[in-house]
This record gives structure tokens, C-alpha cells and sequence, in this order.
């Protein structure tokens, strides 16, 4: 193994697809830099790793990993032992994110709906994710608003409906490279990417873990009754 010059990473990110989402340059916007530098390529990603090791002297297959070719640790840094390497995540569908909201730099917290390259859209409370309707199952409905399961990524989530009437469209669209679109749980009074666009991947902090307080109207007073871990 040899250690390859920025030259060579450009190269092969653009002909072979090597990196992606790519920036062929050193990107500083946020806290974290990241992208081309002299030194390698830097790449922003979540705090699990999982950490692969020939401790129990088995051959690791990369198309068959086995529970005992590695181990698995969420911390904010990793240092990869000798004659090891470690796989890191990037934000994932249905992942609560933190963000800088891109027009006004605040921090925002949502989910993360759709990447780039995807086609997205949202038809009378339905979200469409590359022409596919997310299922939806209504779990509690009265006349001024109901919850739906909403099934995501091998996973379902509560989501909230307070304008049962209210007929919402917005047009498929397709997310740019680099760019990611988030909605959040609170459907009819949440101001997110319908509103204001798309989420640069450099605008990103990490994963939200916890609830402590919600806001269920712009007007109403902050309630803690879903505080807890998010799911």
C-alpha cells in the first residue's frame, strides 16, 4: 500500500467514483474542514466506527463481514491500531441531524429525508423518495389532527399532522451533489428544506441523541412531555 497524492485522489474521485459526495478542494465552512488538502483527503462523518482487527487471526472477507472481524465505538475521535483499518458512516436516511440553517446560520435540528442524486417529493401529507411513497399508518386521529407511523429506512417514526385539510404539494425535485433535504416530525409547522432549499453537507454538526424540550406551535408554550432519547 502507498500513499497516493491529492493529484491522484482527484483523479480517481472523478473517473472512477471513488469518493462521494467529493470536493476536490479544502472546504473550510463550519467548524471542521474537510475535502483535497496536501495531506490526504478529509471527510466528515458520524461518531460510530467500526474498527476492523486481526486479533482472532481471521481473514477478513470485505463482502462478507463476520461480528468477530471488528469492533464497534462511538466516540468523537478513533485512532486506528497498526495493521487495522476503520469503516465511519455518513448521515443516513431518517437520521435527526444538526445543522446550520442555510439562509439565517442558526442551528436547526431535523430529519434527514433525502441525498444527493435522489428525487424527492410530497403529495397530501406523503413524502415520494425516488417515485416511492413512504408508508404511512394512522396510529391516533381526532378532528384537529392525527399521528402516523411513517416506515423509513427499515424503521418507523411518529410524525405529526396538525392541518388535516390543508392540501400540501410540492413538485419532485432532485437533490444536488453535496446538498441533503430534511423535514422535520412536526410535518404542517415545521420550517424546513420545502421552505428554504437544501442543507450543504458542511453545515452539518452530527446526530441529535435527545429531546429535551419541543414546541408545538410557533406561539405555544415549550412542553417536555417528549423529552427522552430519540429513535
Amino acid at each position: 500500500m502507498s500513499v497516493q497524492s491529492d493529484k491522484w485522489i482527484i483523479k480517481m474521485a472523478k473517473e472512477q467514483a471513488m469518493i462521494s459526495p467529493f470536493e476536490d478542494k479544502q472546504i473550510r465552512e463550519g467548524k471542521i474542514s474537510f475535502g483535497v488538502s496536501s495531506y490526504g483527503y478529509d471527510a466528515r462523518v458520524s461518531n460510530e466506527f467500526k474498527i476492523f482487527t486481526n486479533v482472532n487471526s481471521e481473514i477478513v472477507d470485505p463482502k462478507n463481514f463476520k461480528p468477530t472481524n471488528f469492533v464497534t465505538k462511538e466516540s468523537d475521535e478513533c485512532i486506528i491500531p497498526p495493521n487495522s483499518f476503520a469503516l465511519a458512516s455518513d448521515p443516513d436516511y431518517g437520521d435527526v441531524v444538526v445543522f446550520l440553517e442555510p439562509n439565517s446560520k442558526i442551528p436547526f435540528i431535523k430529519r434527514l429525508i433525502a441525498k444527493p442524486g435522489d428525487r424527492i417529493a410530497y403529495r397530501n401529507k406523503v413524502i415520494y423518495l425516488n417515485g416511492v411513497p413512504l408508508p404511512q399508518e394512522i396510529i391516533e386521529k381526532n378532528q384537529q389532527e392525527y399521528l402516523l407511523n411513517e416506515l423509513f429506512n427499515s424503521s418507523s417514526r411518529t410524525i405529526r399532522i396538525t392541518q388535516p385539510q390543508r392540501n400540501d404539494f410540492m413538485d419532485e425535485i432532485i437533490v444536488p451533489e453535496g446538498q441533503y433535504f430534511v423535514m422535520g416530525d412536526n410535518r404542517d409547522n415545521s420550517n424546513d428544506s420545502r421552505y428554504w432549499g437544501f442543507v450543504p453537507r458542511s453545515y452539518f454538526f452530527g446526530k441529535g441523541s435527545l429531546i429535551w424540550m419541543t414546541w408545538e406551535c410557533w406561539l405555544c408554550i415549550p412542553s417536555f412531555a417528549r423529552a427522552g432519547f430519540i429513535e
